[in-house]
């Protein structure tokens, strides 16, 4: 990011409204791929855009009993993620470019609300090999996803991150290594009882050539 931006991103002042919010957000949208678990850091930030349509809607039968409706002050819990996402935006590691001929490494990521994951490949740096970031990918879980237990939840990750690398991983010179919980993904890629959606997650990775570790 060049400097002017940089500071422009670092006297970004807090959301006073929706509207306000909007703007930072789409901003940020912007960078998400250079940011490790974008959705989880945003999700305070972007679930308060579902609800603005009633705060709006309170705010008239508010003021319809002549009582002043409350200012927009962040939540901490908002506040912190806006500072979050500032300070991922001026200290994000440079993403290299994909390079075919190098050897991939996918390592997702779960949590209760949304799962994350890292592209990386093997470059050298002053005589080392070090496994560096080539792209990010993050989402915000839909309700019925958040019902996944953990360890399909972990599985859901790596499905999706594959997915949305699909242009990477089809066709990989080199089998991708996936790290992840190692007894997971082993009981789901030799289970006969999977359920449907299973099924449907073990035929998406089937396009794949990938070692777990």
């Amino acid at each position: 990011m060049d400097p002017e931006r940089i500071r422009a991103v670092e006297e970004w002042l807090p959301p006073q409204d929706v509207h306000q919010l909007q703007v930072f957000l789409g901003f940020a949208n912007f960078f998400r791929r250079f940011i490790k678990n974008y959705s989880r850091i945003a999700a305070p930030l972007l679930n308060l855009l579902k609800t603005g349509k009633n705060k709006k809607e309170i705010g008239v039968k508010v003021r319809q009993t002549n009582v002043v409706p409350p200012p927009f002050p962040l939540s901490e819990t908002a506040l912190e993620a806006f500072k979050a996402l500032k300070e991922a935006f001026t200290s994000a590691p440079l993403l290299r470019y994909f390079d075919e001929n190098k050897p991939m490494r996918v390592e997702t990521d779960a949590s209760a609300f949304a799962i994350g994951g890292i592209l990386t490949q093997q470059f050298e740096i002053d005589g080392h090999l070090h496994w560096l970031p080539v792209a990010y990918y993050s989402k915000k879980l839909l309700d019925m996803e958040t019902r996944y237990g953990t360890g399909e939840q972990e599985l859901f990750a790596i499905v999706e991150a594959m997915h949305h690398w699909r242009h990477y991983c089809r066709g990989a010179r080199h089998p991708i290594v996936v790290l992840t919980d190692h007894a997971n993904l082993v009981w789901f890629m030799t289970t006969p009882n999977l359920t449907r959606r299973q099924l449907k997650w073990a035929k998406k990775l089937a396009e794949y050539d990938f070692n777990e570790t």
